[in-house]
């Protein structure tokens, strides 16, 4: 390869260059801190032809993350039900995590169709999304931290092959070189919660509260809803609403989570070997339907429990409840994030409601999301099961009610 500047800023898609010099550009910038490490993941995608990529420091005193960079891969909405539920059952990380320096792990020689067609990862979160194959490898591995990068494929694609992962070996001593660097630049600073930028661009407004109602986060989302006057607010910093039934309701929702108890975390996710979870452990939740206030609508809060290390400490080092929020205007909601979260459903489950409220037949969802339309029967009536409902008509109901009942979650 070229010598080159590492200073000086390289288009990898630049005609007439070899791309992997621009690609160790960019990376030397990043670890320099002159440069956003999302940059290097966009190029790595460019130049391998990647669904995802997502670069990954943890610390090994505690296995908390140092930090995350990503690009690709799920929505927003997607990657906050990776963190409260999915990264607990995730298979690929116990066999991932001990590689050796310098070594591969390809999910395509560990899990196969069956796996994939059964595994409640693959089958209710990842394919879903459009995710499917994941090459990754290990980076640094000091005293202190594990970097590992994670290249991953969609469902349309092929798994990486051997020549493209050759071709990844000729960055990976300076991708190594430019983290190291990042991470001597880094270690002097609180670690970094990297996984907010990816929840900042969400629609829905998304807040992580304390047991106290204390609000640690919020994306711009949630800034604009505590500020609009309607039935949710925010007094002092904490989280709360504006009339004294839905301050009380809020308040029994946080109580019930038990967030200053010492509650288990999640089981750890499955070996292969093992027979797969039939679903993703189920955490327990309570949505809060706050009344119109002041010509605003109402609102629905939905609080979702989290602790940090089955959360991969996403939003802190101690227990708090994510907080996903949405006027209630009278239209049906199509929105996946907030009806997985209301109606624990699956990320499958929820494009599946989606689909039918908008007309479609279980036939063309299946063609549109590339599974069986067996696959789809049984989701729907997974749907319905969980919803409370028989037909079409009633479901499009639930979508417009969203739950009634704050301890129940499920409509009346």
């Amino acid at each position: 390869m070229t010598a080159h500047d590492p200073m000086t800023a390289h288009d990898p898609t630049t005609p007439g260059t070899d791309p992997l010099d621009g690609l160790v550009a960019l990376a030397y910038e990043a670890g320099a801190g002159a440069r956003p490490w999302a940059d290097v993941c966009a190029a790595l995608m460019d130049v391998f032809g990647l669904w995802s990529v997502q670069i990954l420091g943890v610390f090994k005193a505690n296995g908390s993350p140092m930090f995350s960079f990503g690009r690709g891969g799920p929505p927003a909405a997607g990657w906050l039900q990776y963190i409260t539920t999915y990264h607990a059952i995730n298979p690929r990380i116990p066999l991932a995590t001990p590689i050796p320096l310098g070594a591969w792990f390809h999910d395509h020689e560990h899990f196969d169709d069956t796996f994939v067609a059964t595994h409640p990862f693959f089958r209710d979160y990842l394919v879903p999304w459009g995710g499917r194959h994941m090459s990754a490898t290990k980076l640094i591995d000091t005293d202190e931290c594990v970097v590992f990068v994670g290249l991953h494929r969609s469902v349309d694609m092929q798994p990486m092959s051997a020549a493209e992962i050759a071709r990844f070996e000729r960055v990976r001593s300076h991708l190594s070189r430019a983290l190291a660097l990042f991470v001597a630049v880094q270690r002097d600073h609180p670690r970094m919660l990297a996984d907010h930028a990816l929840l900042d661009p969400l629609d829905q407004a998304v807040l992580a509260v304390h047991s106290t109602r204390l609000i640690g986060y919020r994306n711009p989302a949630a800034d604009r809803l505590l500020r609009s006057g309607g039935a949710l607010c925010e007094r002092d910093g904490f989280l709360d609403a504006q009339e004294i039934d839905g301050s009380r309701a809020l308040a029994s929702a946080l109580f019930e989570l038990e967030l200053d108890l010492d509650g288990s975390a999640p089981s750890p996710a499955a070996s292969p070997s093992a027979s797969p979870p039939h679903a993703a452990p189920e955490a327990p939740r309570r949505v809060v339907r706050l009344a119109p206030v002041g010509g605003q609508p109402g609102q629905i809060v939905v609080l979702l429990p989290v602790h940090p290390d089955p959360s991969l400490h996403a939003f802190g080092d101690h227990p708090c409840a994510v907080a996903v929020a949405r006027p209630l205007g009278g239209e049906v909601c199509l929105d996946p994030l907030l009806i997985c979260t209301a109606y624990d459903l699956t990320p499958a489950e929820a494009l599946v409601a989606i689909g039918v409220a908008q007309g479609h037949t279980p036939e063309r969802i299946a063609s549109d999301r590339r599974v069986s339309i067996a696959t789809v029967r049984t989701q729907l009536r997974q749907v319905y099961e969980k919803l409370g409902v028989i037909r079409q008509s009633e479901l499009v109901r639930v979508l417009v009610q969203m739950p009634r009942f704050a301890s129940e979650g499920r409509p009346g």
